[in-house]
């Protein structure tokens, strides 16, 4: 009798869907060249970048630590990366760069100017 209850719960688990997690491209900040200081808020800090390898332009977002530090930014990330695919009113999420020396993360994102007005 007690297999037979295993057996079913093992069932139930295999039929339940699973939910698949999206990997997060992941680079460091010595892959960018800060050009210039774009913003300052309540959630951090914002700059201006240079892909060295490509030439592109992008925002990289650096949260304050007050804000729940890497688990908030990973939460942004997330969201940023299901909300780009869909919507063209959210900036394009380029993936995370971690710092070298203080192992901070922060985010990169596609540069659509100085302000979204």
């Amino acid at each position: 009798m007690a297999a037979c209850v295993v057996i079913a719960a093992a069932a139930s688990v295999a039929d339940r869907p699973t939910r698949k997690r999206t990997r997060v491209a992941m680079g460091t900040t010595e892959d960018y060249e800060e050009t210039c200081h774009l913003g300052e808020g309540a959630f951090g800090v914002v700059v201006k970048a240079r892909h060295r390898a490509t030439g592109r332009p992008v925002a990289i977002k650096r949260l304050g630590a007050v804000l729940g530090g890497h688990a908030a930014l990973l939460r942004e990330a997330q969201l940023l990366e299901a909300s780009a695919r869909d919507n063209p009113f959210v900036a394009g999420f380029r993936g995370l760069a971690r710092n070298s020396a203080t192992m901070a993360l922060c985010l990169v994102m596609e540069f659509v100017g100085p302000s979204l007005d």
